[in-house]
């Protein structure tokens, strides 16, 4: 759960930050690349447990990634505002 926080606090920043498209490539990666092929493979492998593995296993990869995102546009707000 403290995973998912913070990665949805990101895209929402990014959002409020008026930064939609960074704030949809996250959620798309989320959702549409990892979160459903994964629960498929997990399934197809594991059963139900590897389904609710998922959520944590989507949640660590997409955590470096969301703050890899934020920090770029976070420091291209920084140039922009100079």
């Amino acid at each position: 759960m403290p995973l998912t926080s913070v990665n949805f606090l990101i895209s929402y920043t990014l959002q409020a930050m008026g930064k939609g498209v960074q704030s949809a490539i996250l959620t798309f990666s989320r959702q549409g690349l990892l979160n459903i092929p994964l629960l498929i493979l997990m399934n197809l492998t594991i059963g139900l447990y590897g389904m609710i593995w998922t959520q944590l296993v989507v949640e660590i990869i997409m955590l470096p990634v969301s703050l890899g995102m934020y920090a770029h546009t976070f420091r291209a707000l920084g140039k922009s505002a100079d």
